[in-house]
């Protein structure tokens, strides 16, 4: 008698803002199983959560993904949200001799964003204590961020998911602090430098940002400030000690951000001149 295969599923639901987004698979192998032949394994369905009504959702699929079905890395399928944001529900099904597909989500619309910030729009940013980000940026994983302007991929319409901060001079990591918002509506508590804030793999947005001096450390004689760049295009700062930015726009995730550990005694002193900041590759984290 013949093994009957066993099937198996994991759900996802990532809330996205408003935009239009192409969702596809990571190089696969799709195989025929089960059914008489008839059915593609492993597939990755994008589709509304249980008893959600459609209303400001529209999706569409290219040619030879089924049913807004994903099985091989050439399915494309788009979600178009119309509304400030929306839950989509993302359905990985597999067999016993296959493994789960991994989603990738990449914004297919430019938003309000013009790419490269223009310079009467581009906030004063100051230069503070040498400091490396690491952050976790959408369809291109961790990235390391040392000496640079902004921490983060600008113009490119890609969110950041997670991140960690490590001052390199005169204060330990363990001196500061930050917090994040996501779009699934997660804030985290106050974690400590060196530690990674918000979360990977899972295709959800930062949104919220904050960061200040720990507040049960004995350093004195600093002050942080930070600004945030969104995908929207919209630019938030500069903010500072601990309090939380966020975009004008609901629900808008972060695309970079740029922070200063500055000592106290120059924070009234008048900023650098503003220049154009160019869009970084960033430095692949090494193993």
């Amino acid at each position: 008698m013949a093994k009957k295969k066993q099937l198996t599923s994991s759900v996802e639901i990532v809330t996205l803002p408003r935009g239009s987004y192409n969702f596809s698979v990571r190089s696969s192998a799709p195989s025929l199983t089960g059914l008489g032949g008839n059915m593609v394994l492993p597939g990755l369905h994008v589709g509304l959560c249980p008893g959600q009504a459609p209303d400001g959702l529209t999706f569409d699929a290219e040619p030879g993904a089924t049913g807004f079905w994903l099985c091989k890395a050439t399915d494309i399928g788009r979600v178009q949200i119309s509304v400030e944001s929306a839950p989509i529900l993302i359905l990985s099904v597999q067999s016993d001799q296959t493994t789960p597909l991994e989603v990738e989500i990449e914004r297919a619309d430019s938003g309000a964003a013009s790419g490269v910030l223009d310079d009467a729009a581009l906030p004063e940013l100051r230069t503070g204590l040498r400091t490396q980000i690491t952050a976790h940026i959408q369809n291109r994983g961790d990235l390391t961020f040392l000496e640079e302007p902004w921490c983060g991929l600008v113009g490119e319409q890609l969110w950041i998911e997670a991140f960690e901060i490590v001052p390199r001079e005169k204060i330990k990591p363990e001196h500061i602090e930050y917090k994040a918002l996501d779009a699934a509506g997660t804030e985290t508590p106050w974690i400590k430098g060196g530690w990674v804030c918000g979360s990977r793999g899972l295709g959800i947005p930062l949104i919220g940002f904050a960061l200040r001096l720990n507040p049960e450390s004995d350093v004195t004689g600093y002050d942080v400030e930070y600004t945030c760049r969104f995908i929207s295009g919209h630019i938030a700062g500069p903010a500072r000690n601990g309090e939380p930015v966020f975009s004008a726009q609901a629900n808008d995730p972060i695309e970079a951000f740029h922070i200063a550990i500055i000592e106290s005694d120059q924070v009234d002193a008048a900023p650098p001149k503003r220049k154009r900041p160019a869009a970084k590759s960033g430095t692949p984290k090494s193993a």
